[in-house]
């Protein structure tokens, strides 16, 4: 996907299937950031239990 949005919608749309087993995901997506992400899937019942590799390209800790 191209931003947070789009991937969130991706996910909205697909959430009663059983469609992903992981997520990668950029902290620095544009639009939604990667932490705003992070936390709308985790409140979600359908989506939480997806498992998420969080990387990123900052230098920061």
């Amino acid at each position: 996907m191209h931003d947070g949005a789009a991937a969130l919608n991706f996910l909205e749309k697909c959430a009663d299937q059983d469609i992903s087993n992981l997520i990668l995901l950029d902290l620095s997506l544009p639009g939604i950031n990667g932490l705003d992400f992070l936390a709308i899937i985790k409140k979600d019942k359908h989506l939480r239990s997806i498992p998420v590799v969080v990387l990123t390209s900052s230098a920061a800790d």
